[in-house]
C-alpha cells in the first residue's frame, strides 16, 4: 500500500480503513544481493528465511504476495541479511494492528 511504503517505525495500521485485511511486507535488504534474509516475528529469530528476492513477510511464491492476517496488537519484525554467511546490520519494524 503506498501509504505505508515504506511502513513508518511504530505505525497503527487500521483493518477498517485497509483495503484487505492480508498483509505483506517486503524486506529492502542493504546489500540487496544478500545470500538470504533471516525474518525474526515476535522474538522468534527462527521465524522465516527468505532466500531469494522479493524477500516478504510472509514468503512469496513466484513473485506473488500471499497475504497474512495478524491479529490486532503489537507486532515487531527484524530481518537481518546475510551474504558470504555474514549476518549484516539487522532492521527492526514495531507496529500495531487496530480493528475499529
Amino acid at each position: 500500500m503506498p501509504a505505508f511504503d515504506p511502513i513508518p517505525e511504530g505505525a497503527v495500521l487500521d483493518y477498517s480503513t485497509l483495503p484487505t485485511r492480508n498483509l505483506s511486507i517486503r524486506v529492502n535488504a542493504n546489500p540487496m544481493s544478500p545470500d538470504r534474509v533471516k525474518i525474526a516475528y515476535n522474538g522468534d529469530d527462527s521465524f522465516l528465511t527468505e532466500y531469494s528476492y522479493p524477500y516478504a513477510f510472509p514468503s512469496e511464491k513466484n513473485g506473488n504476495y500471499t497475504g497474512w492476517k495478524l491479529d490486532p496488537g503489537p507486532h515487531t519484525i527484524t530481518a537481518t541479511p546475510v551474504a558470504n554467511d555474514v549476518d549484516g546490520t539487522p532492521l527492526t519494524l514495531n507496529f500495531i494492528i487496530v480493528e475499529q
